[in-house]
């Protein structure tokens, strides 16, 4: 329907689905003119034998459209009587300035009731006597609830309310993320163009480089870089095979291999990778929306970093103080990136900095920096001609005897080693 998503109106199927298989009270959702969209349970019998004889005259839609309003208005359940005298349960589903559509439960009696109403509606339609039982019989027949039952209901579907928009709010901002990548891709693909026009570059089929780019941003951490790296391959992607779903879904596979082999390179656990690639996969596979399959894609390469540098803090700030100093260390690896610069840049303390990385990351800020330039190193070496003195000073290394010491520490082999096995 128009004022959800096809996902969100899914999600408030289910929610209503719930309330009436654990009430088995009719839930209805109904528009601003009261009309019903969607319904969970079957209409009371009263009101298909009411609308049979008077039709449009039964006043139902104007008392919804009416109860929707007071809902959105007061922003809870509003109990309302119905033309005919039965109780309807109201609240709105609403944000902002709009209105927009109502859970409704019932109809249902409240404590005791009579057929005044039902009488009067039977006198000014001036229905026979046999029209006139049956409708008394079916009004009986609905749902008789207690004053404590209602009240018990009302807060039942208040939390149900509760949780569809916020279920709606996390889907929003999902959707902005979304919409942020799809920014991104579409600029490089607006710079490709540029470029093929003005004959500055020929794109290449499939930028092979960025692969490599993209696995030490895995297993350095740098999720930041990562992101943009991945970005930058989806551009090319895109342009090279537009219109090529299964193609562009094929090649994103394909990085996803890609990314897994470079977090278990890194050192994460071989099932917690295989674990996230296989449900990407799964919700991959045969799906039109590409746009959703980049976000899974994002949504994984975060996965994978948190599995090579597991930040294991239950404190979102200390998480965001984590990753703020993983990007501020990834960004200057040539220079000599000191523990209290770091910190400084953090806004924390020396002391408390070190602490606090050492225990959330499990391992210490001098082992960490360790990690990410003998892993930038062993790029350089394999995809560069420069020496290897110069790789040293270009990742923090003051010398080359130094950076010998700690890439062989770390590798089991000298770089001059490294470089010739690999090259």
């Amino acid at each position: 329907m128009d004022y959800f998503e096809s996902d969100e109106f899914e999600y408030v199927k289910t929610m209503m689905a719930t309330y009436f298989q654990t009430t088995g009270i009719t839930c209805s959702l109904v528009d601003e003119s009261g009309a019903i969209k969607h319904i969970e349970g079957q209409p009371a019998d009263f009101c298909n034998k009411l609308k049979g004889i008077v039709g449009d005259e039964s006043g139902c839609n104007e008392s919804h459209a009416l109860s929707l309003r007071q809902s959105y208005e007061s922003g809870e359940v509003y109990a309302s009587y119905c033309p005919s005298g039965l109780v309807n349960l109201t609240i709105a589903l609403a944000t902002g300035m709009s209105v927009g559509v109502a859970m409704v439960a019932g109809p249902l009696h409240i404590g005791n009731y009579d057929t005044y109403e039902v009488a009067s509606l039977c006198n000014k339609h001036q229905l026979s006597d046999q029209k006139s039982n049956e409708l008394c019989v079916s009004y009986r027949k609905v749902k008789t609830l207690t004053p404590d039952q209602v009240r018990f209901h009302m807060k039942l579907l208040t939390t149900i309310a509760k949780d569809i928009m916020n279920e709606r709010a996390v889907a929003f901002e999902r959707r902005k993320v979304i919409y942020e990548e799809q920014r991104c891709i579409s600029e490089n693909i607006q710079r490709l163009k540029e470029k093929e026009h003005y004959h500055l570059e020929e794109p290449k089929d499939y930028p092979i480089e960025l692969e490599k780019e993209l696995s030490t941003a895995i297993l350095t951490g740098d999720e930041k870089q990562a992101k943009e790296i991945l970005n930058r391959i989806l551009g090319v992607i895109f342009y090279k095979y537009r219109a090529d779903n299964r193609k562009i879904t094929t090649i994103f596979i394909e990085l996803l291999v890609i990314m897994s082999r470079a977090a278990v390179k890194g050192g994460a656990r071989y099932d917690d990778v295989s674990k996230v690639t296989q449900e990407i996969i799964y919700k991959s596979v045969g799906k039109e929306s590409i746009e959703e399959i980049c976000h899974w894609l994002m949504d994984g390469l975060e996965k994978m970093i948190l599995f090579v540098f597991p930040i294991h803090s239950n404190s979102v700030e200390a998480l965001g103080l984590i990753r703020k100093a993983i990007v501020f260390m990834n960004e200057h690896l040539e220079e000599d990136i000191t523990l209290n610069a770091v910190a400084e840049y953090v806004g924390l303390s020396p002391t408390y900095f070190s602490k606090l990385f050492s225990r959330d990351m499990k391992m210490s800020y001098i082992e960490y920096l360790t990690k990410i330039r003998i892993e930038q190193s062993k790029r350089y070496l394999v995809d560069t001609n420069e020496s290897i003195s110069d790789i040293a000073i270009r990742i923090g290394f003051n010398d080359q005897s130094y950076f010998s010491k700690v890439f062989k520490k770390v590798e089991d082999m000298t770089p001059g080693k490294f470089r010739k096995l690999y090259l």
